[in-house]
């Protein structure tokens, strides 16, 4: 070794390192003292050199905690600040938390300094000899400190045990100067990840994970050794405890970079161990205006998630608004920059905020799309009732992370309903119409705060759906929803969101003579509604309201909206205390043919009576030709009302949805009951006639269907004209859609035969749509459900014969016990 002629060339090179000095000369240098004096002896092996460190400025980005400790450690010996502190130093990044390794006593030593500085202190792991000291402030972050007993006979052996060069530093409080056996500091000045040892990832799994999130967060290159080390290791992951697992993955999720965060781990093979789920996803197309594939398309959205949120951050920058649909994004939304901030960045629990959350929820949020995807007729790929899927995955994925319940049920709410903005998105490029002032109540009632994250989330998804092209007004219409939202959210709570309460319960069951119960918290909610939209101003008022509001519910005339599959579903219900009964209408008609029965139903119930997609008041989803598509829309209903398990009693068609969902949606069924009904598929004949249905449908419109079935559908001449109406106003697209799924239907008797659950059957002596004979025989097949049949009444005992018909239901049901 040739050092420098020039003194201050000569301190310059060595300066942050241990030199070994002979007569005023560097004749050698190490990352420690030892280092130095062996380096030293290879040459000059019969003398003794002078050993000493050559000091930087190393307290240019120290905290000022950092000085408290150390002058109360001015006694102590043997105790050095390690990890990733001395790493940020020479990395020149901010450090808010401090870790110590001291020879013995390191508990003892941690309690001393806490008491010294008026911290909270508690023994962080015992049998490891390492103490936490919390450090809380008023207007700063609060600080954590680490003290912890050395890994190892020395300080020496303590560094070599760490995970990777960089982070296997040390400095002594006292003089400042740098232990440094490995050469981090080289590699971490040459952009280079190495590991300690051979055996690093052996003795700790969780390093591979933490490797890919160094190389991210400090832009390095890992070595070729390291990474072959990384994948030899990588099945090892496996036995790292879920606490650990989730705390590495957050830091990965606090970015930057997630997203290639993600893809590192997948090319490693760690991510079919961290996240199973996850792979399924790359095998799923999707049809456009989609660009990606599902997992694509998952990894775009957290992308898209942290530009967005960099735009909109507190720390503006003009950059970051450079991109078009940046700058309008902030244009519309820029405002509530600091509000975004204080949201997401606001957490209880240690080292996690929900702005990880999010990250993880943005991931997870098409997670059932694989299992739900269905090919129709056009060729188009679709996903009906992913949203209920993926929330029910993700959150078990939550939970097996170890993640607090209220983080699991915020990433369940995200993800449950992070379709819903994308359906105002939709009406208003449509239809012209922003959300009404009772969807944006709706909303936040079903969603809290996590509203907030759904809006940004969406913004999120539509880009990543879209990408480069993604249409101008698209995107002006996502921000002007979102910005409606935001709106109400942070300006107008009082007015949108949580309007003051008019009336209380008690109010309600004394003016209006009614027990608690359900029906006293849907009054409460009728109310605050009514408030929202204007039609409620005072106490009078909105006891007259709740007043009518009561009569009506109790006929089940009140008329409701929900969400679906990017489809508006309309349903009408009437409360009670005991299980939910959904009723499900057949073809061609709609909800109103269950209204006679509704009156004569068991109190108890909490009858729920929906139109199907394309018929009545509901919306038309642009493609649906399977009985799974009802099942997944009653499905989505189910979610929307918060009911894990209901009974469907189905009508015709309708029993042929419920048996579809008895098939996909077996756990979320409580009871079936199939009136006028059929577990057999079509034969030939009937696919025939069919057909034909379609393409009178298609070139006369409803009247020639209406002509063909009013009459018998029931065998009371009565109900004809009422019937007759009913069908020859339904929609076109609706009915031929349901023909489409009735003659796509797959036997389904085995399956109504195997069902853990009560079953009855229903059916008209005179129905000649489904012949008696052929119901008995179904009946008998089905061996342990129940059956009646009612005389002189035709496919239509809801509406020929309403109260034997709901008496035949209560009394089911009530035997059963469900």
């Amino acid at each position: 070794m040739n050092p420098p002629d020039n003194p201050e060339e000569q301190t310059d090179l060595y300066l942050g390192r241990w030199v070994a000095e002979m007569h005023g000369k560097i004749i050698a240098q190490g990352g420690t003292p030892e280092q130095a004096l062996k380096a030293a002896q290879k040459s000059r092996y019969k003398e003794k050199p002078e050993i000493r460190f050559m000091h930087s400025p190393l307290n240019i980005n120290l905290p000022p905690l950092y000085y408290e400790i150390r002058a109360l450690l001015a006694g102590e010996e043997d105790v050095y600040l390690v990890g990733g502190a001395v790493r940020d130093i020479f990395a020149d990044k901010p450090i808010r938390d401090l870790d110590f390794v001291v020879k013995r006593s390191a508990i003892k030593l941690a309690r001393k300094v806490a008491d010294s500085l008026g911290a909270v202190f508690y023994p962080l792991d015992s049998e490891r000899d390492t103490g936490r000291i919390l450090v809380n402030r008023p207007g700063q972050k609060q600080q954590v400190v680490d003290f912890a007993a050395f890994r190892g006979s020395n300080l020496d052996e303590d560094l070599k045990g760490r995970d990777f060069t960089i982070n296997a530093m040390a400095i002594n409080p006292k003089d400042q100067s740098v232990y440094d056996p490995l050469g981090g500091v080289a590699d971490l000045r040459n952009k280079l990840l190495r590991s300690c040892s051979n055996s690093s990832f052996l003795d700790d799994p969780l390093r591979v994970i933490r490797a890919v999130r160094m190389a991210l967060t400090l832009d390095l290159h890992i070595i070729p050794e390291t990474r072959k080390l990384l994948k030899a290791s990588v099945l090892n992951i496996s036995n790292v405890s879920p606490e650990r697992l989730r705390d590495e993955i957050i830091r990965i999720l606090q970015g930057p970079k997630s997203s290639a965060g993600l893809k590192a781990l997948d090319l490693l093979g760690a991510l079919n161990i961290i996240f199973p789920e996850l792979t399924q996803l790359k095998n799923t197309p999707q049809s456009k205006p989609h660009v990606h594939d599902v997992w694509s398309h998952s990894l775009s959205v957290v992308d898209h998630l942290e530009s967005i949120l960099a735009a909109l951050s507190e720390e503006y920058h003009p950059e970051t608004a450079s991109n078009y649909f940046h700058g309008m994004m902030v244009l519309r939304i820029g405002r509530y920059r600091k509000q975004i901030a204080e949201h997401l960045s606001t957490n209880k629990l240690q080292g996690r905020s929900w702005r990880e959350i999010l990250f993880f929820a943005g991931l997870y949020h098409d997670i059932g799309k694989p299992k739900m995807a269905v090919q129709a007729e056009d060729g188009r790929i679709r996903f009906w009732g992913h949203e209920g899927v993926s929330a029910e995955i993700s959150s078990v994925r939550a939970r097996l992370l170890k993640m607090s319940n209220e983080e699991v049920e915020r990433v369940q709410t995200i993800v449950q309903h992070h379709m819903r903005l994308h359906f105002h998105v939709g009406r208003l490029l449509k239809e012209k119409k922003m959300p009404s002032s009772r969807a944006v109540y709706r909303f936040f009632r079903d969603t809290g705060e996590a509203g907030v994250d759904i809006c940004l989330l969406t913004l999120a998804d539509l880009w990543a759906t879209y990408e480069n092209t993604l249409p101008e007004d698209t995107w002006v219409a996502c921000l002007d929803v979102v910005r409606v939202f935001l709106e109400a959210w942070w300006e107008k709570t009082g007015e949108k969101v949580l309007p003051p309460r008019l009336i209380k319960g008690e109010n309600i069951m004394r003016k209006l003579e009614i027990d608690s119960g359900p029906e006293v918290g849907m009054l409460i909610e009728a109310v605050r509604e009514a408030q929202v939209i204007g039609t409620v101003h005072n106490s009078n008022e909105a006891i007259d309201y709740a007043r009518k509001y009561l009569q009506r519910s109790r006929s089940g005339e009140i008329r409701e909206y929900t969400n679906v599959n990017n489809t508006r579903l309309a349903y009408f219900q009437r409360p009670g205390r005991g299980v939910p009964l959904i009723l499900v209408h057949g073809f061609p008609l709609d909800h109103t043919i269950w209204q006679p029965m509704i009156p004569y139903f068991d109190r108890n119930f909490w009858v729920i009576n929906p139109d199907l997609p394309g018929y009545g008041l509901s919306g038309s989803p642009d493609h649906l030709d399977s009985m799974e598509g009802y099942a997944d829309f009653l499905s989505g209903l189910m979610d929307s009302l918060r009911i894990r398990k209901a009974i469907l009693a189905g009508h015709s068609m309708g029993g042929y949805a419920a048996l579809a969902f008895a098939a996909k949606y077996p756990h979320r069924l409580a009871g079936l009951t199939l009136v006028s009904s059929r577990t057999s598929p079509d034969a030939p004949s009937q696919m025939e006639s069919r057909l034909k249905m379609i393409e009178e449908i298609q070139n006369h419109g409803m009247k020639p269907v209406a002509d063909q079935m009013a009459e018998k559908l029931s065998f009371d001449p009565g109900h004809h004209r009422y019937l007759r109406n009913l069908i020859e106003n339904t929609p076109p697209q609706g009915a031929i859609n349901s023909i489409k799924a009735m003659m796509n239907r797959q036997d389904t008797t085995e399956i109504a035969r195997e069902l853990d659950i009560p079953r009855l059957i229903i059916a008209g002596v005179k129905d000649a749509l489904i012949p008696i004979a052929e119901t008995r025989q179904m009946a008998s097949y089905l061996v342990g459900s129940q059956y009646h049949e009612f005389d002189d009444v035709g496919h239509m005992p809801m509406l020929e014969v309403p109260e034997l018909c709901s008496s035949a239901i209560n009394n089911f049901f009530k035997t059963e016990k469900i």
